[in-house]
Formats: structure tokens, sequence, C-alpha cells
């Protein structure tokens, strides 16, 4: 089995190539089109901004790719800036088109809670993650996690999602619902970073190697 993450320099591309290692997988760090294409599955990682980042992607030849990756119909996962690049635009930096593999708009956090306080931003820190009503966790990234386990997330922008279906998992911002996860058959995201919220993280990362 290969597993690429796909090189760039918006990622945390060490701390996630340890965490598959914990599992005993090395895997293959690299933006080379024709290795990305004979993944079995690949990882679209990303710290900053939405724009920085798939302007980033566009300048290195790996927007095509990244779709012609999907046209397989291979797991692919999007971390933090990398699951928002996922959707269709983006706002962060500018107005950005992004991959537009699953339907929605990346914003900034609402600046104020549903109560008018100021939300500090950028959201740094552990929260729990939520199941929303009538969606099934099994065969996703979420298989066995079980319910409010804490992940870290480090982000002041998030994904609105148009297919409500989409998100399996959020938490909550100053009473607004955030996008926690996002699945759509082989297409998925965490907004939160799974190589560093510890042993949670780590079941994630092994619930993507086993797909």
């Amino acid at each position: 089995m290969v597993i690429t993450i796909i090189e760039c320099s918006f990622g945390n591309i060490f701390s996630l190539k340890q965490a598959f290692k914990y599992w005993g997988i090395k895997v293959s760090i690299t933006q080379d089109k024709k290795n990305i294409l004979n993944s079995d599955k690949v990882v679209l990682p990303g710290v900053g901004a939405f724009g920085d980042a798939i302007t980033e992607i566009r300048n290195n030849g790996l927007f095509d790719t990244i779709l012609e990756f999907s046209g397989k119909k291979k797991p692919l996962l999007g971390i933090c800036v990398g699951m928002q690049l996922l959707f269709d635009t983006g706002n962060e930096h500018g107005s950005f088109k992004g991959l537009g593999l699953l339907k929605g708009h990346v914003e900034q956090i609402p600046k104020k809670t549903k109560e008018g306080k100021k939300i500090r931003l950028p959201h740094i820190g552990w929260e729990s993650l939520r199941k929303p009503e009538n969606i099934d966790w099994n065969k996703t990234l979420l298989a066995n996690i079980g319910r409010n386990k804490a992940v870290y997330f480090a982000h002041s922008f998030h994904a609105t999602s148009t297919d409500a279906k989409a998100v399996i998992s959020n938490i909550k911002v100053g009473g607004h619902n955030i996008a926690a996860v996002v699945q759509k058959n082989h297409i998925m995201g965490s907004q939160f970073h799974p190589e560093k919220s510890g042993q949670t993280g780590l079941k994630i990362i092994k619930n993507f190697i086993d797909m």
C-alpha cells in the first residue's frame, strides 16, 4: 500500500509523517504527478491561508493532479487548510476557487458569539467532536472513535457545506456550528489536526489507513 502526502510549504508534514509511522506505515512525500496518481491513498495537509495554499497548488501544477486522483475513487484526506481546499470557494486573502470536490464555501469564523460576545481568533485548542443527528460514523473516518472525543484545532476560517450529510461531525464555537469532519464517499477532511490530537487522532489516522 502506497500512501502519499502531497509536499507543500503550508503543511505540517513531519508530525503527519510520524503519525503514520506510529502505525508502521512509511509514507511518500512528493509533488511528482505520476507518484501521486499511482498512490493508493493521498493526504493533502495544510496550515495557513486558503488563498496562499490554493495558489501554491496551482503554481506547482498539482490542482489537476489532485482532481485526477480523486477521479480514481481512492481515499483522499484533507487536513486543516487541506480540508478547506476541497470545497468550491474560499475568501481568505481574496476570493479563490477551490478544488470543488465538496460543495460549499470557506469563510471566517463569526467574530461574535450567539450572545453577541467577541470570539477570539484564531480559534486554538481542544474541542469535543459532536455527532449530528442521523449521521452514522460506521465505515467513516470516525468509525469506533466514540462521541465527544477531544481533538486539536488551530484555525480562523471554516467550511460551510451546502451538503448537510457531508458534515459528519461538528464543534461549537461561540454557539455556532463549525464543521470538524467532512466525508462524502472517498473524499474526506478534518478541520482539526489528527497528528496533534493524541490517541484519538492516531485512531483517526488508522481509520484512513484501513479504508
